[in-house]
């Protein structure tokens, strides 16, 4: 739609462009023009063309130009290739969280969370979906902004969450300097739970020095019952805030920390009769019980029985 106070209309395609573009004839009610253009379906490389609009006043030429661009082919790509081509890409993934913005998804390369800026309706966590866009680069972390997502039928590689990094001081300050560049790590984090007005749980770390948080990336309601209570928080580390030490992240479980277990060692040292507990991986194994080791050393386990375990079991 132009606004045209001239005397006549020119609409210039370049001529290379003509097979592909072409435009109704003008429709004009006083000094309003409405142009229709049509591009012919692609199913090659994307490609693009600008139009101009000439008028004359006057005596005087007047020109307006518009940037005319059709997708093409989109190329289906890996989420691991996706995220380093930087272009525009299908991936097919399966739906590991949802949550008010967005979805993130897996494919067994790698994750990838699509912001979309509100929920996406009709799909549960579990769900395979394609998923459209470009992926970029927010804040150190990376997401497709804006995707289109639609369910699928195909099936994906499975995929378990890895072991979650442990959030310190240092692992913050990695993840939240100037330069941060990170790939949506499982990470987690302990301490006081805090919950704002959005339903966004807050997480902090101090030390000393500098005080940490994580803040859930758009909120649960059900995140108000752990308010003031001392938990581990688990999630995809979305995004960071550089000034304000903060990691945004995409939280996948909250609960209560797992107690801090004595070595086997320590254990050893424990007075005779003692009620212990400790952990280690099972290296032995007999008809009255087996022996577990770890780092600091090993402990028989006499239990006057066939045990109902087996060597390599933790």
């Amino acid at each position: 739609t132009l606004t045209n106070k001239g005397d006549d209309l020119v609409i210039a395609i370049p001529e290379a462009d003509q097979e592909w573009l072409t435009y109704s004839e003008p429709f004009v009610a006083g000094e309003t023009v409405v142009v229709e253009f049509t591009a012919a379906a692609n199913a090659a490389t994307p490609r693009s063309t600008t139009v101009e609009f000439v008028t004359t006043s006057g005596g005087v030429e007047y020109k307006a130009s518009v940037a005319m661009e059709q997708n093409g082919a989109i190329p289906q790509r890996t989420i691991a290739e996706a995220v380093t081509s930087g272009e525009l890409s299908l991936v097919v993934g399966k739906v590991l969280l949802l949550n008010g913005k967005g979805a993130l998804i897996t494919d067994g390369t790698d994750v990838l969370y699509g912001y979309v800026g509100a929920a996406v309706e009709g799909v549960a966590v579990g769900d395979v979906v394609e998923m459209i866009g470009t992926v970029t680069k927010y804040n150190g972390g990376r997401s497709m902004n804006k995707p289109t997502i639609t369910a699928s039928t195909a099936t994906v590689a499975s995929y378990t969450a890895p072991a979650p990094i442990v959030l310190d001081a240092a692992k913050f300050a990695e993840y939240t300097s100037s330069d941060a560049d990170f790939t949506t790590p499982y990470v987690s984090i302990t301490g006081v739970a805090e919950v704002d007005n959005y339903g966004n749980i807050i997480v902090k770390l101090a030390d000393g020095e500098t005080t940490y948080s994580v803040k859930s990336y758009y909120g649960l309601d059900s995140f108000a019952d752990w308010a003031d209570q001392t938990v581990e928080v688990r999630g995809y580390a979305y995004s960071a805030y550089n000034d304000s030490k903060q990691i945004n992240l995409l939280v996948t479980a909250v609960q209560e920390p797992l107690l801090t277990l004595p070595t086997i060692a320590e254990v050893r040292e424990s007075e005779p009769d003692a009620a212990v507990i400790t952990e280690g991986t099972v290296v032995a194994v007999n008809k009255k019980g087996y022996v577990i080791s770890d780092a600091t050393g090993s402990i028989a386990v006499y239990v006057n029985a066939v045990p109902d375990v087996a060597v390599g079991n933790k």
